[in-house]
């Protein structure tokens, strides 16, 4: 398992991750459709005050905000010319807020499909997952999180390109419900899923997000994960709920808890949309004990 030969990151001393970053700035006044990762150049202190928030709630690694800081995401906004700048900065602020924390690389999907089923060509990809890794590595990341993929091929290939960092590689996917199944949006299974990016080298695998999960789904996902990666480090951040119709996630902090509480030992939790400190505070205190 990695420790501190791969990065200075030991995977298996890590029980609890941060929470959510996109809906705790949007708290702030991110307007809709804006990336969150652009606000390390806009509101950097609103950035860091979320850090700050899951540090002090007993985190035990911090997040880039650089979910999206790929060169097509950034592309959609006018702003690819900033990719290296909004890398290096999410890095810089992360780290001031929460010195000693180790940080994990956030990187997600492209938001294009691969060939030949789409247009993005391998190589492409490739050499856009690297741009954002190089910078993410020089600004001095201990790991990355790549997170959110749901198309098993382009995240076995980002991981891949990944390896050469000599970094721990943590590789989430996000399940929907088929039927009594949990598939990705592409209809791949969480073994098959698994298997991909283990293959591509991954150290740790898992779940986050899942508008339709609940947690006794992703109770089920751990469960599925053991199965196939008992060596692996499992890594579970789900939503505080599905969205309700104004867009908010309903699921409080005490819920998560009990949740935390079940989860057989060695699971690595943290949440996603719209968990907040509250949530990360209630799962620390049973997951750190």
């Amino acid at each position: 398992m990695p420790g501190p030969g791969v990065g200075d990151v030991n995977l298996n001393g890590l029980k609890v991750l941060d929470g959510g970053m996109g809906t705790m700035l949007m708290e702030r006044g991110l307007p809709p459709g804006t990336p969150s990762c652009l606000w390390v150049l806009d509101h950097p202190d609103a950035v860091a005050d979320v850090h700050r928030g899951y540090a002090d709630a007993g985190a035990m690694a911090l997040t880039t905000n650089t979910f999206g800081a790929n060169r097509w995401q950034l592309a959609l906004h006018g702003r690819e010319g900033e990719l290296a700048e909004v890398n290096r900065l999410a890095v810089e602020i992360a780290r001031t807020a929460a010195p000693g924390l180790p940080i994990l690389g956030d990187i997600g999907p492209s938001g294009e499909v691969l060939a030949p089923t789409g247009e993005l060509e391998p190589e492409e990809l490739a050499a856009g997952v690297r741009s954002q890794a190089e910078a993410l590595a020089s600004a001095g990341v201990d790991g990355f999180l790549v997170e959110t993929f749901s198309d098993p091929a382009e995240a076995a290939a980002t991981v891949a390109e990944l390896v050469p960092f000599r970094r721990p590689i943590l590789a989430t996917f996000t399940f929907q419900k088929a039927g009594d199944r949990l598939v990705t949006a592409w209809g791949t299974e969480v073994a098959a899923a698994c298997r991909a990016v283990i293959a591509a080298g991954a150290h740790a695998v898992g779940a986050n997000c899942g508008t339709d999960l609940t947690l006794e789904d992703y109770s089920r996902l751990a469960l599925l994960f053991c199965g196939v990666a008992p060596e692996r480090v499992i890594v579970l951040q789900p939503n505080a709920g599905p969205p309700d119709p104004t867009g908010g996630h309903r699921l409080d902090a005490n819920l998560f808890a009990a949740w935390a509480r079940s989860l057989p030992e060695g699971i690595l939790v943290g949440g996603c949309c719209g968990t907040t400190p509250q949530h990360i505070r209630a799962m620390s205190e049973v997951r750190s004990r």
